[in-house]
């Protein structure tokens, strides 16, 4: 199982744009990927920022809530929802994953289901008030453009100081 790591980290993510949009709008709350080598860095309570293939500018960024490790698609998507990845059906879930990774890299690696939560404007807002004198160190350079989704038709972009997310 995923190991808890001293500090938190924030990992990049693409995804294309349905399941992208899923998440923004909260109705994707697992992601589902190949337990290789770069998702066993993950730990519960590090972020993601989610990048948007079709459209790179837009990015929304998430805390992992838990981490759910299975030797293959099929027994992860037999144990929850198909709503938690954003489907209706196990069917369509599998037919998906299949076009992303191969048997051979399933049963090499396994496979883990992600459990996200969107950190939204207001978490950020407070986030800023509550160590507000921590920022008073930190360089103006130091912001970013962040996207993060508030209903399916409308969009903020926020200029966030990127140590929040340290």
């Amino acid at each position: 199982m995923p190991k808890r790591k001293e500090s938190m980290a924030t990992y990049q993510m693409r995804l294309t744009g349905s399941p992208f949009r899923k998440i923004v709008d909260g109705d994707k709350i697992i992601e589902s990927r190949l337990y290789d080598k770069k998702r066993q860095q993950i730990a519960v309570g590090d972020k993601i920022e989610f990048t948007c293939i079709n459209e790179p500018t837009k990015k929304v960024l998430t805390k992992v809530r838990a981490m759910y490790l299975y030797k293959s698609f099929e027994e992860l998507f037999s144990d929850f929802s198909p709503k938690y990845f954003g489907d209706e059906s196990k069917n369509n879930l599998l037919k998906e994953v299949k076009k992303f990774y191969s048997e051979e890299e399933e049963k090499k690696y396994g496979v883990i289901g992600i459990r996200i939560h969107k950190i939204k404007i207001a978490q950020i807002a407070f986030a800023y008030w509550a160590f507000k004198d921590y920022f008073s160190t930190c360089v103006n350079s130091r912001i970013k453009n962040l996207y993060l989704g508030v209903s399916s038709n409308k969009f903020i972009f926020r200029e966030v100081f990127l140590c929040i997310f340290q």
